[in-house]
């Protein structure tokens, strides 16, 4: 994890963007230089730009040392920017990322960010998508990771073994899968093609938002509440 930098250099003609940034980083003491995205770069230090920005941005010389980390435009949190500003690396972070889930005794995972997909993959071990889970929190950042799952048997038995720190990061929606897996039956696909393709199917569907995940756990029942 990066200490935080002294000095951020925002490069960005997104005006209502700049000056969420420039309250933000007033806040946490850190000085800031506006530039348009089509200015030469620093030779050295943090640049922050959006993502539709960051295509615009002259190429570094070879011998600076600039760190260019792109965000979403509807970034608003200290807490973030902070996650932003303490990565390693060129960040990028993405809007949205979906998580979809087949249950079942082969589960089917499906996995996209801001609507492009990243993987599928089936697998027996909760234990498995728990360690997953924690690696895309890392590796693929995102301002919402949302979960999608089939309503389907296994359901409550995958969330129920899901740690607690995994779940909080997750906003829940429960899916009715009823198709999902006759879409694909008449196809001769393996295992983990369909039940990949399933939970494709379960994370582009809207589901009903669990808002109190604690108490749907114990007794399994929905509420009436969709997005």
């Amino acid at each position: 994890m990066h200490p935080l930098p002294r000095k951020v250099y925002i490069y960005s003609m997104d005006f209502r963007f700049y000056y969420q940034i420039i309250s933000l980083l007033d806040q946490l003491g850190i000085a800031s230089e506006h530039h348009a995205p089509e200015e030469a770069l620093p030779l050295s230090g943090t640049v922050l730009t959006t993502h539709r920005e960051k295509k615009l941005l002259p190429v570094a010389p070879t011998h600076a040392k600039v760190e260019i980390i792109s965000v979403s435009r509807s970034l608003k949190t200290q807490e973030q920017l902070l996650s932003q500003l303490t990565r390693n690396g060129n960040a990028t972070t993405h809007e949205e990322v979906v998580i979809g889930i087949d249950p079942g005794k082969h589960i089917g995972v499906y996995v996209e960010a801001d609507g492009i997909e990243l993987t599928r993959f089936v697998t027996t071990e909760i234990s498995y998508l728990e360690e997953y889970l924690r690696g895309l929190f890392l590796q693929i950042p995102a301002l919402s990771y949302k979960l999608k799952i089939g309503d389907g048997t296994g359901m409550l038995d995958i969330l129920r073994k899901l740690s607690p720190g995994v779940l909080v990061r997750l906003t829940l929606f429960v899916v009715n899968e009823s198709k999902t897996s006759s879409i694909f039956k008449s196809q001769n696909l393996p295992r983990v093609l369909k039940n990949g393709l399933s939970a494709r199917e379960i994370a582009h569907r809207i589901g009903t938002h669990v808002v109190d995940v604690d108490n749907f756990l114990k007794d399994g029942k929905l509420p009436i509440h969709s997005p």
